[in-house]
């Protein structure tokens, strides 16, 4: 789709303080704005503090690193993949705290999360989400992407497809104190051949593994319209609700679909009356 490293950006050690501009869709204290393959460049060891509108975006772009970075006190979604068309990223040991809803971007800042993933091939690994007024992780996989980019694509006839996509990794992740789930998955259901809009009927099994959730306000992992969708190695303690809920998982249609949760520890809530 995307001509190869036709922008090199590479952020070191650098503070950005007080940035991105409220009201202002694409005005972000960092973004990488439809640039293709930039596996040239990268994010490390940043720190994003006081964002009024979001903290980094990545939207358009595939192959870009964001590792070792620090994010507090950010307005809508923190670490934020826009419209789907986003692939092969690497974000990975990555700590965000504090992450406060915005009603003046997209319908779904109101209910912000820490990491907002938006197609499933990336690479997420060894994140902390803390403190989020409502979500740690949030894959949202779309059926098709939207956006510019997703129009972009449309116009040379180039397909993706989130929903059907197989898993990048999802690995050594902890979400903990957020006001709903730690990790929330919706509309999830890869397939062979899912990636490029062919889908078979045969599912890949996508598994999210070594997960540690707790004192989140809802659920520890929450799941919607999934399907073939396996959880190894989970901790999780500690919830108002539950460690996990599925909503709809392997249902109607998904007579081939299997997903299990393997190697659990669940701790109950601390949650309760006051004496």
């Amino acid at each position: 789709m995307f001509q190869n490293n036709k922008l090199i950006v590479r952020l070191s050690n650098v503070e950005v303080h007080k940035a991105g501009q409220g009201l202002k869709l694409g005005k972000y204290p960092i973004h990488f704005h439809l640039a293709g393959n930039v596996s040239d460049s990268y994010i490390d060891n940043c720190a994003i503090h006081v964002g009024f509108n979001r903290a980094v975006a990545i939207h358009g772009v595939s192959n870009l690193r964001v590792l070792n970075n620090f994010v507090y006190n950010i307005r809508g979604h923190a670490v934020f993949l826009e419209d789907g068309t986003e692939t092969r990223n690497t974000i990975a040991h990555n700590l965000v705290a504090v992450v406060r809803p915005v009603w003046s971007l997209l319908a779904v800042d109101q209910s912000p999360a820490a990491y907002w993933i938006v197609n499933p091939d990336n690479d997420v690994i060894g994140n902390v989400a803390a403190g989020s007024s409502h979500y740690g992780f949030w894959y949202r996989n779309l059926r098709r992407p939207d956006g510019i980019s997703g129009q972009e694509m449309d116009s040379i006839k180039e397909q993706i497809c989130p929903q059907f996509t197989p898993l990048g990794i999802f690995k050594d992740n902890v979400a903990h104190s957020t006001g709903k789930h730690g990790l929330k998955i919706s509309d999830y259901t890869p397939v062979v051949g899912g990636a490029t809009c062919t889908p078979e009927s045969v599912p890949v099994g996508s598994t999210f593994e070594d997960f540690t959730g707790f004192k989140n306000g809802h659920y520890g992992v929450w799941t919607q319209f999934v399907v073939g969708i396996n959880f190894d190695n989970f901790k999780i303690a500690d919830h108002k609700i539950a460690a996990f809920e599925a909503a709809w998982m392997n249902g109607k249609g998904a007579e081939f679909g299997m997903s299990y949760l393997r190697n659990w520890l669940m701790v109950g809530t601390a949650f309760g009356p006051k004496f």
